[in-house]
């Protein structure tokens, strides 16, 4: 398959080499960098196995606009630190800050398509809204280890 000329076997290069090679931002919760012409936005909060908080989602939305601005860039990989996509929504922050806009800013978020063609390199866990955010963007490339699922109190699927 491929995209704007970029083949799923780049896809998969291109994730190995930002996995490797570490960003200048490390303690940004959404890291981005061009390789070549190609943009990889990297969330990154492997401790949480790269559950979305308030900061993260803003982080995310900012990253991605930088990308849609980019007129050297046709496409990017979205992608997971440590192993994971993402495990949805911080517990924590909607525990600790129960009136939190969380939700609303995801739900916006996602309700805006994007410009340009995003790939999500997903593997790990992506449940929750970390899948919501796996299917939103044009095409997943999905590696055997990946989880993905939806948590539902009375229906759980996974």
């Amino acid at each position: 398959m491929i995209c704007h000329g970029v083949s799923l076997t780049k896809v998969a290069c291109l994730k190995h080499h930002c996995v490797t090679q570490h960003s200048s931002r490390l303690n940004s919760t959404v890291c981005s960098k061009k390789i070549s012409n190609i943009t990889l936005i990297s969330i990154n909060r492997p401790n949480k196995r790269n559950a979305m908080d308030s900061k993260t989602i803003e982080d995310l939305q900012k990253n991605i606009g930088i990308f849609e601005n980019d007129q050297d860039s046709p496409c990017a990989v979205l992608h997971g630190q440590g192993g994971n996509f993402s495990s949805g929504f911080d517990m924590m922050e909607l525990y600790e800050r129960p009136n939190t806009d969380l939700f609303e800013n995801f739900r916006k978020f996602l309700q805006r398509p994007a410009k340009k063609p995003i790939i999500a390199a997903v593997n790990g866990y992506a449940v929750g809204q970390g899948l919501d955010l796996a299917l939103w963007c044009d095409l997943r490339f999905v590696e055997e280890n990946a989880l993905m699922g939806f948590y539902n109190k009375s229906n759980p699927y996974l």
